[in-house]
């Protein structure tokens, strides 16, 4: 009896390993990304390691130091360069390092005698707070000629005001009854179940994300039982997405004074507005509000709007990949090109306005 009780506990832990192994190879290859601790960065990609991110678009790609996304650091330093930061579009999983727009960028210029190296880097989740909070640093890091930061409205709204975020993060908070504002800094923290995993047992990190990945699709379907998991959004149902954020409602016009002042008012803001095929060239409240407050403090304004229209002529979307929904989630290798065009002729505008 003991016998027969150890002979089938024994093959059950094997194919509990065995089941384990082959799930894990999967997910290696479908969502791994591993990251290391830096005392002052938080988490950030593990220099030299190659990521794969297949659950959200075709994704792979290298970091190198300081969380810096690109094959090789460029070969005279980084002074005078072009600093590329944002939140998780930037971060830009979804695509390979020959699509994300940085390099697009970089590429564009060399094609036209301008070497001026183009490094971004991003973090899920980040706001105009951590973009002012992080400035000191990111300036002695890199030593950047002008900085781009892609944003979109929650930047300057919701994620900007969040309290409680985890450790690493940043949010402003009104310092007094006049309304000044002030950010609450986070110092990062070696915590959470990833972190775990990528210190102590890296080859179990694939499929923890993996597995936290469905995780959220399955709480996501719960809280909508409408989401359309296998089939296409109607044109209805796209259409009648609008966005619940208004911006008036915040200090964006401080926000962005924040911001000018952190980076010498050498900034340019890459937007990214909802893309409607049927009005692609139509400017909402909150996009207007946004390019006058930049404006107004010298700030340049570039929205990836400005290509919807041709986008939409070529039955094109800048959202969305062939595994997802169509004009749904993080942006493809159309919107990545569509910014670096946008962005390369707003650097040659400044460039020859400073000449």
């Amino acid at each position: 009896m003991l016998q027969r009780i150890l002979r089938t506990g024994g093959k059950l832990l094997a194919a509990l390993a065995l089941t384990l192994f082959v799930g894990n190879l999967i997910a290696s290859r479908t969502c791994n990304c591993p990251t290391v601790f830096d005392p002052l960065l938080g988490r950030v990609p593990k220099p030299g390691a190659r990521f794969y991110w297949k659950v959200e678009g075709n994704g792979d790609g290298i970091w190198t130091s300081n969380g810096v996304r690109r094959t090789s650091l460029p070969e005279h330093g980084s002074e005078g360069c072009l600093l590329v930061m944002g939140d998780s579009y930037t971060e830009a999983l979804h695509v390979t390092d020959d699509e994300h727009f940085a390099h697009l960028l970089e590429k564009r210029l060399r094609e036209n005698n301008i070497q001026v190296p183009v490094l971004p880097v991003a973090r899920s989740g980040f706001s105009v707070a951590d973009y002012v909070s992080n400035a000191s640093l990111y300036r002695k890091l890199f030593s950047p000629g002008w900085v781009i930061i892609q944003v979109g409205d929650d930047d300057f709204c919701n994620d900007a005001w969040t309290i409680g975020k985890p450790a690493g993060y940043a949010h402003f908070r009104r310092a007094d009854d006049a309304g000044k504002l002030e950010i609450v800094n986070l110092p990062p923290q070696n915590t959470g179940l990833c972190g775990l995993a990528n210190d102590r047992f890296p080859w179990l990190l694939p499929i923890i994300l993996f597995m936290q990945d469905r995780e959220n699709l399955v709480l996501a379907w719960v809280k909508d039982r409408k989401q359309p998991w296998f089939h296409a959004e109607n044109a209805e149902e796209s259409n009648r997405r609008t966005p619940g954020i208004q911006v008036a409602n915040y200090p964006v016009d401080q926000e962005m004074k924040m911001l000018a002042e952190a980076y010498d008012k050498r900034v340019i803001l890459l937007y990214l507005p909802q893309f409607d095929p049927l009005q692609p060239g139509r400017e909402t409240e909150n996009e207007t509000l946004l390019r006058k407050a930049a404006q107004a403090q010298g700030i340049h304004f570039v929205s990836l709007r400005e290509k919807f229209p041709e986008l939409a002529a070529a039955g094109q979307a800048p959202y969305g990949f062939v595994n997802t929904r169509f004009n749904a989630g993080h942006w493809n290798r159309y919107g990545h090109q569509a910014a670096a065009d946008l962005l390369f002729d707003e650097y040659q505008r400044i460039s020859h306005a400073v000449h």
